[in-house]
């Protein structure tokens, strides 16, 4: 017998325990890698956009109609997805020929709640609003004053409003509303090329002098 043979025959009783120790280091080695399991990667979530209602973080410039045929540039900012802040300026400068100068100048600031929506293109707001107006004041006749035959001085008005909005969104960035409400005016009698301004107090409820005198629009982003 050759001595490899021997040595052979040596091993043999050994071969069932190396056996078990192969397996055993082979499975201390790649059992934990077959186990191990790759992360879970959340497929990535589509951001729905946002409605045209949804008011929050909205800004919109458009256009407003003040009192008294006033057309007003107004500027609106969303508070939350149903309420919104409104400032609106007005003025006007006029130098008639051989006449004093004559200045108007309106600012409105106000708050605004929606409190009913149809589906994603309508909705009824409502909201309050405070009007300072600045009028040539007529101290004497009002036939002088509107001719500018005697010198006059700016005196403020006050308007306290609360307007009813029903607004149409025709697309998500442009809306369309019309207003009614209650108003409330107090102040000084001023004469202008518009008119003669109430002296006193009035108030006044869902009266409009015209169909279009309170239509607005406003460019929403």
């Amino acid at each position: 017998m050759t001595p490899y043979e021997d040595f052979l025959k040596f091993l043999k009783p050994f071969k069932l325990t190396f056996s078990f120790l192969l397996i055993a280091v082979l499975s201390v080695t790649y059992l934990p890698l077959g186990l191990a399991q790759e992360p879970d990667i959340a497929p990535p979530t589509k951001k729905k956009p946002q409605r045209s209602l949804d008011l929050n973080k909205k800004f919109a410039i458009g256009m407003l109609n003040l009192p008294n045929e006033r057309s007003a540039l107004a500027f609106n900012l969303g508070l939350s997805s149903n309420s919104f802040l409104e400032l609106a300026l007005a003025g006007d400068w006029r130098q008639p020929t051989s006449r004093a100068s004559e200045i108007q100048f309106d600012v409105a600031l106000g708050a605004h709640l929606q409190l009913i929506q149809a589906g994603d293109v309508a909705g009824l707001t409502i909201g309050s609003r405070i009007h300072l107006s600045y009028n040539e004041l007529c101290t004497a006749d009002v036939n002088l004053c509107a001719e500018r035959s005697v010198v006059s001085n700016p005196t403020p008005q006050y308007r306290l409003a609360i307007p009813l909005r029903i607004y149409y969104f025709p697309v998500s960035y442009l809306s369309f509303h019309s207003e009614i409400g209650v108003e409330a005016t107090w102040g000084d009698t001023g004469a202008s090329e518009s008119g003669v301004y109430l002296s006193g107090q009035s108030i006044r409820v869902f009266s409009q002098s015209s169909a279009y005198s309170r239509l607005g629009l406003s460019l929403w982003f």
